[in-house]
């Protein structure tokens, strides 16, 4: 073999080789770009679900800190509505001091429980209130009260509860339902 054929051949074979190996630095150019593209779909992926995940618990908690919100509003309102309630009884308490006043709507009690219980029953008021009350039928011992009466039937078997106590008791949620009215309308 002479020198330039060996040369060809070494060329040729050089060739070969260098087209042999860059076609596998191609093939493994392509695998490592593919091997990317999917690491990279998966990051994205994942990212993207723990994005959603953390949203989700973000609507989660802004959802319950509206709830709590809301429930602290609607105690302060109730308490609010409580007061106020606490209030009129204490203005109910002072409404007996004017008597002119007090003893009109006393009588009043009086009328409407010895109607609904009969003319012979024993009467129960304050003590302060037992002269006027005496007018109007038999007393019974007196009863600590803001104001009012007790109307008992003769028998002892009916009561009619007028004091202002019951009263308020059996009207709170229609006097609640106002004082809600006039303060958050």
């Amino acid at each position: 073999m002479t020198l330039t054929n060996l040369k060809e051949e070494l060329r040729r074979k050089t060739s070969t080789e260098v087209h042999r190996l860059e076609k596998e630095a191609d093939m493994e150019c392509k695998q490592i770009r593919e091997a990317a593209q999917a690491n990279g779909q998966y990051i994205i992926e994942k990212a993207r679900k723990n994005a959603l995940e953390f949203a989700e618990k973000e609507r989660t908690q802004v959802s319950a800190a509206k709830l709590k919100a809301t429930r602290i509003v609607q105690d302060a309102r109730f308490d609010l509505v409580e007061e106020v309630v606490g209030r009129v009884r204490v203005l109910l308490a002072k409404q007996t001091k004017n008597k002119k006043e007090y003893y009109v709507l006393l009588e009043k009690l009086i009328r409407q429980g010895t109607s609904e219980v009969g003319s012979k029953s024993k009467l129960l008021v304050r003590k302060e209130d037992a002269v006027f009350a005496r007018r109007f039928g038999s007393l019974g011992p007196p009863i600590e009260t803001a104001g009012g009466v007790i109307v008992v039937s003769a028998d002892g078997r009916v009561k009619i509860n007028n004091t202002f106590e019951a009263l308020l008791e059996q009207n709170d949620e229609v006097v609640k339902q106002k004082a809600f009215e006039q303060l958050f309308k």
